[in-house]
């Protein structure tokens, strides 16, 4: 059933404000999606707090202005899709990136970083950046190194000393 332009102008009203008021959010536009697919994405998207939202070319363009998004929709093959999170500032960019790089004839096209919109090149290097827990590993790691490498000197003196303390017995015993 087809939207009227009152229904229109709501849905992309709603869908600016989500985004908007997301920390994160990012738009992809593709040729074919089936069911299957569309789930893993929402699957993938709801472990982190996001959502996704398929969404006419037209509706969306309305939004999107209303938000700051510039990109050229006149361009833009296929159907567009947008992902956001209220909780995570990447995850949205990672779910679309990953889902571009796997379908043939699906493209970035832009997103939003806390209220400011970025453009489809920011999006991929966001994508790209390591998740929460693996900057938090890298952290911990960065930080516990120098204790590590202390333990190591320590533990190397303490190795050493039956050796030389055998050497010297064996030394006086002579």
């Amino acid at each position: 059933m087809a939207l009227t332009k009152g229904e229109k102008k709501v849905l992309a009203s709603d869908i600016a404000v989500k985004i908007k008021d997301a920390k994160g959010a990012a738009v992809f536009s593709f040729k074919k999606l089936t069911v299957s697919e569309s789930a893993k994405l929402r699957r993938e998207l709801r472990k982190t707090g996001g959502r996704v939202q398929v969404i006419k070319k037209r509706v969306f363009r309305a939004a999107a202005q209303s938000v700051g998004i510039t990109a050229d929709f006149a361009k833009v093959q296929g159907s567009v899709a947008v992902t956001w999170s209220d909780s995570d500032m990447v995850s949205p960019a990672k779910a679309s990136f990953d889902f571009v790089k796997t379908h043939e004839g699906a493209s970035l096209v832009a997103g939003l970083l806390e209220g400011t919109a970025i453009t489809r090149e920011q999006v991929e290097s966001l994508a790209l950046l390591p998740g929460k827990d693996q900057l938090r590993a890298m952290l911990v790691g960065t930080l516990i190194a120098p204790v590590r490498a202390f333990a190591g000197v320590l533990s190397g003196t303490l190795r050493g000393l039956p050796v030389v303390l055998q050497a010297i017995a064996d030394k006086q015993g002579e």
